[in-house]
C-alpha cells in the first residue's frame, strides 16, 4: 500500500479517504501559510490583497470567486519560498 500515492481515478472516495484528505491537505496548507507569514515580501501581501479584493467583490455580484481563491492560494504558496 502506498498512501501517498493514491489513485484517484481507481478508487472510490469513501467517507473515511475523504476525511484523510481533508487532513492531509490541513497540515500541508497550515505549514505553507506559516512559512509565508514569515518569508513573504511586500509585493507578496498585495498580490493577497489583492486576490482578497477580487474576493470579496465576487461575493458582492454575487458571482464565484474561484479565479481569485485559486490566486490568493497559489499567493500563499509562493510567499512560502518552497517551490515543492
Amino acid at each position: 500500500k502506498q498512501p501517498l500515492l493514491f489513485d484517484f481515478t481507481s478508487q472510490a472516495l469513501t467517507q473515511k479517504r475523504v476525511r484523510e484528505i481533508l487532513e492531509l491537505r490541513e497540515v500541508v496548507e497550515v505549514a505553507t501559510a506559516k512559512l509565508a507569514a514569515s518569508r513573504r515580501t511586500e509585493e507578496e501581501i498585495l498580490v493577497m490583497e489583492e486576490a482578497l479584493d477580487e474576493m470579496n467583490g465576487a461575493i458582492e455580484r454575487h458571482q464565484s470567486g474561484e479565479e481569485a481563491d485559486l490566486k490568493f492560494h497559489l499567493a500563499i504558496a509562493k510567499a512560502s519560498d518552497n517551490h515543492l
